[in-house]
């Protein structure tokens, strides 16, 4: 079993960036913060390479203030939700912790799609 490797969205200048290894980042809007966790091992490809393999991962969403929100057009239904949703703030809650852990698992699909196809060599300095 590899070493447990792990991604948090820092708060930089009223944005949100994900750092996941040493290149990845993505930036987001202001107040999310999640924790990525993942058990990643070392394997060795048909080519003698080392790959990084990522196992499932766990994420911890903490969004620490209400996400504003846009509703277009301005119609009778759009009235309605904005009512309800100001109402039931769970539900701009919930609905903003989905939109959150969509994208941090898309984040770490992506990093998944690099560490099986990039070998370690080119990114990690290897020491003996």
């Amino acid at each position: 079993m590899g070493p447990r490797c792990w991604a948090k969205m820092l708060g930089q200048n009223d944005k949100t960036a994900v750092l996941i290894g040493p290149t990845c980042r993505v930036v987001l809007g202001e107040g999310a913060e999640s924790n990525i966790t993942y058990m990643g091992n070392i394997q060795r490809g048909l080519d003698n390479e080392d790959y990084i393999v990522i196992g499932p991962e766990r994420i911890a969403i903490r969004n620490r203030r209400i996400p504003t929100y846009f509703l277009q057009p301005n119609t009778e239904d759009s009235y309605i939700i904005d009512e309800a949703i100001q109402k039931k703030q769970s539900i701009l809650d919930h609905f903003s912790n989905e939109i959150t852990a969509a994208i941090m698992h898309s984040v770490v699909d992506n990093f998944r799609l690099f560490s099986m196809k990039v070998p370690i060599r080119h990114y990690y300095k290897y020491y003996k």
